[in-house]
């Protein structure tokens, strides 16, 4: 008659399934498997029990008062949540802490453990955020202490703590140039003497460098003063063009008699 149907092992109640039943005009579906899983409802203490929530683990969501279509899967996972509805946890102590925070999704093992009132946060992988306080947080790791990719949905904020490397093409901003490639080189050359007023071509191999490409070319060290770097280009396939320039009469030794050392970056 109580619309309940329980599963027992050895005299304790082990997983209870609770069908659409109407309680103060509020419709609630839950399951529950694992010793005090969802605890508060099979006491009888939630006012209006667990609506349309699902807890399976050992004493996950077990003081859950008032909190709706929360899903926590895993031993003590939203262990301390009383109130605060759409959280999803899945792993040992995911959400433990959370109280009554809502729109929280922590995937892994001890994800999002500290949070306590936090909503809107999202942490994915083993211990990913477990020390995070705050709300609209993401974090992307493998442990506490590694977090690949940390961000904040309120501030627009990503930030990558790593090598980020792209396939395809990079566009930054809503209406910038899209980028397919970042190509850096640094090669070390002598420019032999040249005459006053005269400029000479020297050829670099950057790979991955093709024509139509930005190039930025930058000296280990300052050339004499009457030289310049007057242009640089990708005249071919990995080969950057730079046209060296003696603006004065006389002959100079560009980059001195052990020459130096030029870092250039092509953006694609």
């Amino acid at each position: 008659d109580e619309d309940i149907i329980r599963f027992d092992v050895a005299g304790s109640e082990k997983w209870r399934m609770v069908g659409n039943r109407l309680e103060s005009n509020n419709a609630y579906n839950a399951v529950y498997i694992g010793n005090n899983a969802g605890a508060s409802e099979i006491n009888g203490t939630g006012p209006l029990g667990l609506r349309r929530s699902v807890f399976i683990g050992a004493d996950a969501g077990s003081n859950n008062l008032d909190g709706n279509n929360n899903i926590a899967i895993g031993v003590e996972a939203q262990l301390n949540r009383t109130t605060g509805s759409s959280n999803v946890s899945v792993g040992t102590r995911a959400l433990e802490s959370n109280v009554n925070g809502s729109s929280n999704v922590a995937l892994g093992h001890f994800a999002g453990r500290s949070n306590v009132n936090g909503s809107g946060n999202v942490f994915l992988g083993n211990g990913a955020g477990q020390s995070e306080t705050g709300s609209n947080k993401l974090y992307i790791g493998n442990s506490s202490n590694q977090t690949l990719i940390y961000g904040e949905f309120d501030n627009d904020l990503a930030r990558i703590n790593g090598k980020l490397e792209v396939t395809n093409t990079l566009k930054v901003g809503s209406s910038g140039s899209e980028v397919s490639g970042i190509f850096k080189a640094s090669i070390s050359r002598n420019i032999n003497s040249m005459g006053g007023n005269t400029s000479r071509i020297e050829t670099f191999t950057v790979t991955g460098a093709r024509p139509g490409a930005v190039v930025s070319v930058s000296p280990s060290e300052n050339l004499q003063s009457q030289i310049v770097i007057a242009q640089a280009w990708v005249s071919d396939d990995d080969v950057v063009s730079v046209r060296f320039r003696n603006t004065d009469g006389g002959n100079e030794d560009p980059d001195g008699s052990d020459g130096a050392t030029y870092h250039i970056v092509v953006i694609q």
